[in-house]
């Protein structure tokens, strides 16, 4: 009877560990799965700049010669205006938004590249 006894205990005390343990590795696996889906909403995010931003830098560099076709009297004014930048100014401008456009579009072909280079390696 004691070794029925002793060996339930056993049997209880087996069954309270394998809990422990499942519920500690369901609490790792939930971790995990939460770092990946931030990881790829980050990646999602750096891959493809935002509509808004498409939008918009797009909007100044098409604008002043759509308003100078429809309505050359501003459009002589826009370019006018223009010419009143300094050069500096133009230069940086026109520098970030080819590196936001660039960066935007070359980060996927280069990281097909780097993830070649690493196979290959």
């Amino acid at each position: 009877m004691s070794a029925s006894l002793i060996a339930a205990g056993v049997g209880l005390l087996t069954n309270w560990l394998d809990g422990k343990k499942e519920k500690a590795q369901a609490k790792t696996q939930a971790e995990l799965k939460q770092i990946e889906n931030a990881g790829s909403w980050e990646i999602a995010a750096l891959q493809k700049p935002g509509k808004l931003l498409r939008f918009v830098s797009y909007s100044m560099f098409g604008l002043p010669m759509v308003i100078s076709v429809v309505w050359p009297e501003q459009g002589g004014r826009i370019w006018a205006n223009l010419d009143t930048v300094p050069d500096w100014y133009l230069t940086a401008f026109i520098s970030i938004n080819g590196a936001v456009w660039g960066i935007a579009e070359l980060k996927q072909p280069i990281a097909a590249i780097a993830g070649r280079l690493k196979k290959n390696a």
